[in-house]
């Protein structure tokens, strides 16, 4: 490989390693070497004198006939790698979930060894606690580090991604709160999108994401007139409130003032249109689960059919399911509470004396950084608490929740 095709960022950095592929307990390994071009000596991730230049990397790889180079990924870095892999995954190129996660990271992106994966590399770094490994799809993983491992580096880039390191810290932020949520706190849950009218949808939509509503109404300043942008944001917003149900998402954006005759116009080799991809790009990751079925439990009394909720988030629901129907937290009375199988039955816990919504997204930034806050609808039973504004990289640690509300909001561990 020659060293020009290795991104600029990444050249004068004395991070670098050569690798081989290894039998190891039956498994082929590629195993990280020294780039000593004068003898073959192993190499440790987590030791720095084990690491080197990418000139004695070049020079091993060739002397000792090895397979590639390895950029290792040190604390404090500021460098982040993304491995999306679908070795496992039976459709035909790249996975709509692997190339959604290049299209929002939008950094330097290149194939892995086996062409049945790719590496994003960027500038940034992982917030405290990150849970490192996500199945998106079935035969579909994703593993993110900024320390203690290392990456194969191919240099076989990805046309139309930029040719070095981007600075992502607020996209990768925002795509790691949505990939790893907390689990005492669920997010808006909008009714299933079934039993709801297209207008009833965007009602909802309104109430729960307030920064949609100009955009339906043709508004594209929050992206600085870029109509194109506009068309993603609203995209996104319309898929996440349908279940990434394409066509409802198409017909609703049809009634915006954002529709134009783009939409229609054919963008791509095979026959989609601008407006498919562009429906096809903003899928949610993490669509929203129906919020009736937060009333499908057993276990405690609180709201039911036909009688007034205990606070105006009764009903939500979130973390996947216990058993069909019965959803792992649920809020009840202005609580949150968990479900938890008992005797064939499901029974619920309450975690929180308080629940809330992320009502609003901010990108806030002073030239240099840039970060993203959540804000937050929070009510403790029928009680409204202040409106909270909570850093997307304090999120999962909960720490916050006294700090916003006092020593009066409580949440359990579980």
């Amino acid at each position: 490989m020659l060293p020009l095709r290795v991104p600029p960022a990444l050249r004068e950095l004395s991070q670098w390693v050569v690798w081989r592929v290894e039998n190891r307990e039956g498994k082929a390994t590629k195993v990280p070497y020294q780039p000593n071009p004068a003898r073959l000596v192993r190499a440790s991730t987590g030791n720095p004198s084990t690491w080197g230049s990418l000139e004695n990397a070049l020079q091993a790889l060739q002397g000792h006939k090895l397979e590639g180079l390895g950029f290792v990924f040190a604390p404090g870095g500021g460098v982040v790698g993304v491995d999306l892999d679908w070795k496992g995954y039976e459709g035909q190129g790249v996975p709509l979930e692997a190339q959604t996660i290049a299209d929002r990271l939008n950094s330097y992106t290149e194939w892995s060894p086996s062409r049945k994966g790719c590496h994003i590399l960027l500038r940034g770094s992982l917030p405290q606690g990150t849970p490192h490994r996500k199945q998106l799809a079935p035969g579909v993983e994703l593993e993110v580090y900024d320390r203690g491992r290392y990456f194969t580096v191919t240099g076989r880039h990805w046309a139309g991604y930029p040719d070095d390191l981007q600075e992502r810290q607020a996209e990768l932020e925002a795509l790691l709160a949505e990939l790893f949520p907390p689990a005492p706190m669920p997010g808006p849950q909008p009714v299933a999108g079934l039993e709801l009218s297209d207008s009833e949808a965007l009602e909802t939509l309104f109430r729960l994401v307030p920064r949609a509503r100009p955009l339906w109404e043709g508004n594209t300043s929050e992206h600085g007139g870029d109509h194109s942008r506009a068309d993603m944001a609203l995209a996104s917003f319309l898929m996440w409130i349908t279940g990434n149900d394409e066509a409802r998402a198409d017909r609703l954006f049809r009634q915006s003032r954002l529709y134009r005759p783009k939409w229609d116009e054919r963008h791509a080799g095979d026959g989609r249109t601008y407006g498919q991809m562009t429906l096809q790009k903003a899928r949610a990751l993490e669509p929203y689960t129906p919020r009736a079925a937060g009333r499908l439990s057993t276990g405690t009394t609180g709201a039911t059919e036909g009688q007034p909720s205990a606070c105006p988030l009764d009903g939500l629901s979130g973390g996947g399911f216990v058993l069909t129907g019965y959803p792992r937290y649920r809020v009840r009375a202005g609580a949150i509470e968990a479900g938890k199988l008992e005797r064939e039955q499901v029974v619920y816990y309450r975690l929180a004396n308080l629940a809330a919504v992320i009502t609003r997204e901010v990108a806030r930034t002073d030239g240099v950084h840039s970060e993203i806050l959540f804000e937050l609808e929070g009510y403790a039973g029928p009680r409204p608490l202040p409106l909270a504004r909570v850093r997307a990289s304090e999120f999962a640690g909960m720490g916050w929740v006294v700090r916003e509300w006092g020593a009066g909001a409580v949440v359990t561990p579980g």
